[in-house]
């Protein structure tokens, strides 16, 4: 059985292989099986990872053995300004899925939500910093990854001089609850992203190092 010390943890970036973002997308569709994204399928997810990794508010890490993407994290400094990046500089790359958006009244109102939530009352009193997106390979849960790459997260946002990041779970993904209180993460309420779905939300203070 592959260690987990075999698993190292990197930034994506303009050198990162084609086929490393497919892998991105094929495990976002694989680990979050109810998240609406994974319905405009892998090529709308690899585009989204690759723009997510070139774009100045966010970062992607992704967690590999070998030659396979086992994990991944997404950090944004600033949502919203994230969101208007997005549409701005990386819209066009989404022309081919506009099609299938818009024919799907569901998914259009999803999108339009998740672009616009960064705004809503409820977020004016938390951190502008937020994990994006985070997920690791069934096979591979439990096993460590999921905290290296949490952790190697903390470091890039206090090298960015963030000190506190905000978290958003759907209300039934106790897994992931659990996981962010047992790094220290502390639940602060709920909030509504999406209409009839509630999400927990908690805030992770970022120690400041020794003098």
């Amino acid at each position: 059985m592959t260690s987990e010390l075999e698993v190292r943890i990197e930034f994506a970036s303009a050198t990162t292989t084609h086929s490393a973002f497919v892998a991105c997308g094929e495990l976002h569709a694989a680990v979050i099986s109810g998240g609406f994204l994974r319905e405009l399928g892998t090529p709308f997810l690899t585009k989204l990872y690759k723009a997510l990794s070139r774009s100045p508010q966010s970062f992607v890490l992704l967690a590999r053995t070998g030659g396979q993407v086992v994990g991944l994290i997404v950090g944004s400094a600033n949502t919203g300004q994230l969101m208007s990046s997005l549409l701005v500089r990386h819209g066009w790359r989404f022309l081919p899925n506009m099609g299938q958006i818009v024919l799907n009244r569901r998914t259009a109102i999803k999108i339009s939500e998740l672009i616009l939530y960064p705004k809503k009352n409820s977020f004016q009193n938390l951190p502008n910093a937020e994990i994006v997106n985070f997920c690791v390979a069934t096979d591979w849960q439990g096993r460590g990854v999921g905290q290296k790459l949490f952790e190697t997260l903390v470091g890039e946002f206090a090298r960015r001089g963030v000190r506190q990041i905000r978290i958003v779970t759907g209300e039934s993904q106790i897994k992931a609850q659990n996981f962010y209180r047992s790094v220290g993460a502390e639940p602060v309420g709920s909030v509504s992203i999406h209409t009839g779905q509630s999400s927990a939300v908690f805030v992770y203070n970022i120690k400041s190092p020794n003098p």
